[in-house]
């Protein structure tokens, strides 16, 4: 058999060297042109980048007409002759609550003592969506999270009993507070009298607001509880009116200038786009014929081995009486897809054998050990040989 020679790839030719320095500075410019890009676009979208300094929302401002503000319900009470107050001092709607309705949203800039001070001259304080802490300083209330559903208000007090169903978010509790619109893990409202002021305690996001003001009895519950008095004080906490540090944003963004992240994902990006443009891309598949030819006596002691560490000895058992039924039928005069009940009888009256005893050898239960594999083994070999033997005999005879 011929071995056929390998295919040797024609000698790669290099580019001349002033082809090689010439294309240097087109490479350099590129690179410089994406540096340039990605430094202009990171500081657009780091000028145009909304401020982290600002982390209060300014929801339920009675001047605002968007879906968040309130200025449906403070329209309304303005038609029904209440003078309503909007500020953004502390100290201001403090010194204006006496003898009002003091509408506080959450204030999360104010201290503890910043807040007691605003609500302590008020005659009725109406406490929208408030903070943990806020609901623990002014009536040692716990929050137990969300309802969304609309709830009767299910109580006696007489500024809410005959109304209807409202739409419910935040659910709340406290000692001694008078609870409506109640479900299993909590109460909507919460009312708490003392000395001369009485406090409400709801969550106004899903009840003041424009978009939720027309829904169920939303409306009537936000002008009782607003109305109770000839003026409303309407504080809206802005980052300016604080007593305390700025709040800080803890998460990896708020501590990291605002410019880092666009320009890391911009960097990202501009590396994904040199890749894709000037990246090494695969061709199409190219066949060769092999260098060597690879003898089969290799392949089958390649397969021999994997048997022997799979220690499958009913499978090799299995190769080997099929190998020696194959040459057995051969020598008898069999097709190859002969019956091995058929081989064994004829091989038996051959060499005058016991047809049971040939039959065995060749169909009977498999070995289960190395040991019974090899005694197998040699008793194939010594069959083949006999019927090779007897059949050179008889040829010579004949």
């Amino acid at each position: 058999m011929s071995v056929p020679s390998p295919v040797v790839a024609p000698p790669h030719t290099a580019l001349p060297y002033e082809t090689r320095v010439a294309g240097r500075p087109r490479r350099v410019l590129f690179w410089i042109a994406v540096a340039l890009i990605a430094l202009m676009l990171g500081a657009v979208i780091a000028l145009t980048r909304p401020s982290l300094d600002n982390p209060m929302k300014p929801g339920l401002d009675p001047d605002s007409t968007a879906a968040d503000g309130a200025g449906a319900v403070a329209e309304v009470l303005k038609d029904h002759g209440i003078r309503l107050t909007r500020t953004e001092s502390r100290v201001a709607a403090a010194d204006a609550s006496a003898g009002a309705t003091l509408v506080v949203p959450s204030t999360p800039a104010l201290s503890d003592e910043a807040f007691s001070a605003l609500i302590a001259h008020a005659d009725v304080v109406v406490l929208v969506s408030p903070t943990s802490t806020q609901l623990d300083t002014a009536i040692d209330a716990e929050r137990h999270g969300f309802d969304g559903t609309g709830l009767e208000p299910g109580c006696d007090a007489a500024v809410v009993s005959d109304l209807g169903e409202a739409t419910i978010g935040g659910l709340f509790s406290a000692p001694g507070a008078t609870a409506c619109y109640e479900s299993k893990d909590g109460a909507g409202l919460l009312i708490v009298e003392r000395d001369a002021q009485t406090i409400y305690v709801l969550d106004g996001d899903t009840t003041f607001t424009n978009a939720t003001v027309g829904e169920a009895h939303n409306a009537g519950l936000a002008l009782r509880l607003l109305s109770q008095r000839d003026a409303i004080v309407w504080y809206v906490a802005t980052p300016a009116d604080t007593d305390s540090e700025a709040p800080q944003d803890t998460s990896l963004g708020g501590l990291t200038p605002s410019w880092v992240t666009p320009v890391i994902v911009l960097a990202l990006l501009v590396a994904v786009a040199a890749i894709a443009w000037r990246g090494r891309r695969f061709g199409p598949l190219v066949t060769e014929r092999l260098p060597v030819t690879v003898k089969i006596s290799e392949t089958l002691e390649g397969r021999a081995k994997l048997y022997a560490q799979g220690h499958d000895t009913p499978h090799i058992a299995h190769i080997l009486r099929t190998a020696t039924m194959r040459t057995l039928a051969k020598h008898v005069g069999l097709s190859a897809s002969a019956q091995p009940a058929a081989v064994a009888a004829a091989v038996a009256a051959l060499l005058g054998m016991n047809a049971q005893q040939v039959d065995s050898l060749l169909n009977g239960p498999a070995p289960t050990s190395e040991a019974g594999l090899q005694d197998l083994s040699d008793h194939l070999i010594h069959l083949e040989a006999a019927v090779a033997a007897a059949f050179r005999t008889e040829r010579t005879t004949s």
